[in-house]
């Protein structure tokens, strides 16, 4: 890529599931299995994999607990997570027990379209929202509006959902940090 010799990403996601913890390995194989073109790639490259392009990569391993630790990793994976403080918050969620919550499910009322919460635990009528701060700060998630104006966007978004019957919970990096808090909240 770029005249570099690079590892290919189901290959980095693979090795990085056997090394890091679940908190840490779930982000990246999340970022593959998206079906978004990777940072960096080239503008005219579809880079789309699918796990049986990490599934490939892991067969190539002689160790049996490596490729049961990755096949882990693949399992747990959601293309549909859209950041890695969503993923980290799943993978936190997994460890501790949780249900699994669908993730990016559109809403609806009588006015139209509400949002994509991040995690809805429907049987529950919870949904969990992870708020990273360049939400409020990156140019490319404001669009031109000021970090106030969006944050009114969320609390009128969040009223919405309410008046639906759902309880917000909402949380940032440093619940993730110390896994405690998210587990609290």
């Amino acid at each position: 890529m770029f005249g570099l010799l690079v590892t290919p990403p189901p290959q980095v996601a693979r090795d990085l599931a056997i090394r890091l913890p679940l908190t840490h390995a779930l982000p990246v194989m999340d970022k593959v299995l998206s079906h978004h073109i990777l940072p960096g790639s080239p503008p005219h490259t579809q880079l789309n994999f699918t796990e049986n392009h990490v599934i490939a990569s892991t067969a190539l391993l002689k160790s049996a607990v490596q490729r049961t630790r990755v096949e882990r990793v693949v399992r747990l994976a959601n293309g549909s997570s859209e950041s890695a403080g969503e993923s980290w918050s799943r993978a936190i969620m997994i460890l501790n027990g949780f249900p699994s919550p669908f993730l990016q499910q559109a809403f609806w009322d009588d006015r139209g379209f509400i949002g994509l919460p991040d995690f809805d635990w429907e049987e529950f009528k919870v949904l969990g929202e992870f708020d990273g701060y360049e939400k409020y700060s990156g140019q490319k998630y404001l669009k031109g509006k000021t970090p106030s104006e969006v944050v009114v966007a969320e609390k009128i978004r969040e009223d919405r959902l309410r008046a639906r019957g759902y309880r917000v919970v909402r949380w940032v990096w440093d619940d993730l940090r110390d896994a405690r808090r998210l587990v609290a909240l």
